[in-house]
């Protein structure tokens, strides 16, 4: 069973936070986080905080785990409740590169409770009143035995069964909401990632650049493979132009997108066997508007294992679809995604498919290091990229994971259409 949780404990809250624990948060503050939910007469004791994701497992936002001791009149006994509290970054690179708009507490706070109405939603955690828009208050899934999965190892065929019907829940409802509210669909459905905006695509690029120089070095290595060494290379200047085309606007069925849906970005809980149970999706800051695929061969590339990306991508497909258009008929939507529309926008997402196979920093157990990648940028001096890449493409990972990754890439038809278009 992956349980990235382990260990957490010799983390101090700098290696969350970026900083000290935010002045905002006081015991006045978390009682009208819990009014709500416990009534008005609520008094908080005390608090204390405590990490929740290792480096590396969160880029977007500062995130922790509040535990907090409180009291009701008339009630002996003190109660306790643990909450998540995800705030916004206020500066540095990644703030920089991404300029996410703040959407997630638009989705939790205006989006899920209509959803809830016309669909069971218990695949997203459930939020706390915030008294601060910019900041999102979370149900802690680790009391109810929801844990993260280790995206070092990426997931197993059970794990990716259980996003695929979660996911294909949350774009049909979508669409059913959007009926309802279709103001939303401008207020969630910016671009996030995959766009023409310089500083965004500068950054992508400067990795892409140095971790495929490896990629293509190590795949002409291969005996199998090294036929496709010069295709990587002559694709990789244009690489980036052919992911953000894709993901423009295009006739077919449109929902919401989580955006970046990968093994960070949810949980799971687990029965005795160590199967996956259950599935909880997390973070919607890169919540985009368009074809539900987009969502899809995301998580594919970026979070199945190679065994299930070589033997099972067809009938997690499958699954996927007969729930998304399953779903929508329950709603009494119209809409569908025929297996055709569904196969065509696969196609067009291979070069994305490629993208992330060149980016094994998805799998190192070490963070990216932006303001690394910025220095080099500022100084055009390379060097530290360099020697970060030549960490990445271990060994280990270039003799256990990477004939693997090609195989998938081969397998599923990616070199293929590289070649033809």
């Amino acid at each position: 069973m992956n349980n990235n949780f382990e260990g957490l404990d010799i983390l101090s809250m700098s290696d969350i936070m970026s900083g000290p624990e935010p002045d905002w948060i006081t015991k006045d503050f978390l009682a009208q986080v819990l009014q709500k939910e416990v009534g008005d007469n609520v008094t908080v004791i005390k608090f204390t905080t405590s990490p929740v994701v290792p480096p590396g497992n969160n880029y977007g936002s500062t995130i922790f785990r509040l535990k907090i001791e409180y009291s009701m009149p008339h009630q002996d006994a003190e109660e306790s409740v643990s909450i998540i509290v995800k705030s916004e970054l206020t500066g540095g690179p990644i703030k920089e590169v991404f300029n996410l708009t703040p959407v997630e507490g638009t989705f939790y706070y205006e989006f899920v409770p209509v959803a809830k109405r016309l669909i069971d939603m218990s695949f997203v955690p459930k939020s706390y009143n915030s008294p601060r828009p910019q900041d999102i208050i979370l149900e802690d899934l680790k009391e109810q035995g929801f844990i993260m999965a280790d995206r070092t190892k990426q997931l197993d065929y059970d794990q990716c069964r259980l996003y695929m019907t979660a996911a294909a829940k949350l774009h049909a409802v979508s669409v059913a909401v959007f009926k309802q509210r279709p103001e939303l669909t401008n207020a969630l459905g910016e671009e996030k990632i995959f766009k023409d905006d310089q500083v965004t695509a500068d950054m992508f690029k400067t990795l892409c650049k140095y971790s495929f120089e490896m990629f293509i070095e190590e795949t002409n290595k291969t005996e199998r493979f090294k036929k496709y060494a010069s295709l990587i290379k002559n694709t990789v200047p244009v690489l980036w132009d052919m992911i953000v085309k894709a993901h423009k606007p295009r006739e077919g069925l449109k929902t919401i997108n989580q955006g970046d849906p990968w093994v960070t970005n949810m949980m799971f809980k687990y029965n005795k066997q160590g199967s996956a149970i259950d599935i909880k999706l997390l973070d919607f800051q890169c919540l985009r508007y368009g074809t539900p695929v987009n969502d899809v061969v995301f998580f594919m590339w970026t979070s199945a294992n190679n065994e299930v990306k070589k033997h099972h991508l067809k009938e997690l497909y499958d699954i996927y679809l007969t729930t998304l258009n399953g779903h929508l008929e329950k709603l009494n939507c119209l809409e569908r995604l025929t297996l055709e529309e569904f196969t065509e926008c696969v196609n067009m997402l291979n070069p994305e498919a490629l993208y992330w196979a060149g980016l094994p920093t998805i799998v190192y157990p070490e963070p990216v290091d932006f303001e690394m990648i910025q220095r080099c940028k500022e100084t055009n001096n390379y060097e530290d990229m360099k020697i970060f890449f030549r960490k990445v493409f271990s060994d280990e990972y270039c003799t256990n994971v990477l004939p693997g990754l090609l195989e998938s890439l081969e397998i599923n038809g990616v070199f293929e259409y590289l070649k033809n278009i």
